[in-house]
C-alpha cells in the first residue's frame, strides 16, 4: 500500500516539519545522497552548481537564467504562457563537470580539483531524475509548490527518514544537521567556462546566448556566498515551519513512496557517475 502523507503514520512526520528558498534536490538532499553513493562522505561539494542562481522571482515569472543552463547541462527553450518550459538535456559534450574532469586527468592535479568535477558531475546527475518530473513546472502554482515548497518538504523527509534525524522539544531546531559546506577549485571552473565560451554551444535552444568569463576571484565569491545561504537555509530548518507543509502535501498527494523512489534512482545515478569517473 503507498504511504499516504494523511495516514497517521506520516501525519506523525510531518508533526516534526518548513520552507524556504530551493533550487531543485535541496541542501540537505544533495548532500545525503552524496554520502549514501559514498561520492561525498564530508559533505563539501555536493552544491557547487546552485552556487550560480538558477531562476528568478516569482515577479520574473521564474526565467530560468543562462547560469542554470551552464552549470547543469541543459539548454533553455522559451517559455509557456508566464512560465519557463521545461530546459532540454541536448546529451552532448556541453556537460561542466565532464570538461572539468577531463582537465583535471589533462594535470590539474588534486583532490580538490578531481572533487569539484565530481561535485558538479553526482550533482547534474542527481538534478536531472528529478528537475520538472518530480518537483514540477509549468505554471506559476507548479513551480513554487510543487517544486519549491515540494524541495523543501524533500529535505524534512530526507532528514528525518533517512538521517534518522530528530528536532528538540523545546526549541524545534534539529540535532544532529551535520555541518555542510560549499568548496571546489575556482581555477579548474573558470577554465570550463572558458572552454564552454569557445566550444560555441548556445545556452538557448534557439538563439546564441552564452556565458561570461567570471575570474577566479568572482567564482570563489559565489561559492563563499552559496555557502552563506545554504547556513541561513539550515539555520532556518525547523518543525514548525515544516509543519505548515501539510496542506501541501494534502492538496497535492505527496507520497513517502513516491519520494522514496525519487530519492533512490539519484543515488544510483551517483554511484553510477562516481564509477564512470574514477580518481
Amino acid at each position: 500500500m503507498r504511504q499516504r502523507i494523511g495516514s497517521a503514520l506520516v501525519i506523525v512526520w510531518l508533526s516534526l516539519c518548513w520552507t524556504s528558498h530551493a533550487v531543485s534536490w535541496q541542501t540537505i538532499a544533495h548532500y545525503q545522497i552524496g554520502v549514501e553513493a559514498e561520492a561525498d562522505a564530508a559533505r563539501r561539494y555536493q552544491m557547487l552548481p546552485d552556487s550560480w542562481p538558477s531562476h528568478g522571482s516569482l515577479w520574473k515569472g521564474f526565467a530560468i537564467t543562462p547560469w542554470f543552463a551552464w552549470t547543469h547541462g541543459m539548454q533553455l527553450t522559451g517559455r509557456t504562457d508566464t512560465v519557463p518550459n521545461v530546459p532540454r538535456d541536448p546529451k552532448d559534450q556541453r556537460e561542466p563537470g565532464q570538461a572539468m574532469y577531463e582537465l583535471y586527468k589533462a594535470g590539474a592535479n588534486g583532490l580538490e580539483a578531481y572533487e569539484t568535477a565530481l561535485g558538479f558531475l553526482t550533482h547534474d546527475a542527481q538534478d536531472k531524475e528529478v528537475h520538472y518530473r518530480f518537483f514540477r513546472g509549468g505554471s506559476k502554482a507548479a513551480w513554487k509548490e510543487e517544486h519549491q515548497i515540494k524541495e523543501a518538504w524533500a529535505d524534512c523527509m530526507i532528514y528525518i527518514g533517512k538521517m534518522n534525524g530528530e528536532f528538540d522539544e523545546k526549541t524545534g531546531k534539529p540535532k544532529h544537521l551535520p555541518p555542510i559546506e560549499n568548496h571546489g577549485n575556482a581555477q579548474l571552473i573558470a577554465q570550463a567556462q572558458e572552454r564552454f565560451i569557445q566550444s560555441g554551444f548556445s545556452t538557448d535552444k534557439d538563439q546564441q546566448v552564452t556565458i561570461t568569463q567570471e575570474t577566479v576571484a568572482a567564482i570563489e565569491q559565489r561559492m563563499r556566498e552559496a555557502e552563506a545561504d545554504s547556513k541561513t537555509y539550515l539555520g532556518e530548518f525547523d518543525w514548525q515551519t515544516c509543519k505548515s507543509f501539510r496542506r501541501y502535501v494534502l492538496n497535492y498527494d505527496w507520497t513517502l513512496d513516491e519520494l522514496d523512489e525519487y530519492y533512490t534512482k539519484a543515488v544510483n545515478r551517483t554511484k553510477d557517475v562516481a564509477k564512470k569517473f574514477p580518481k
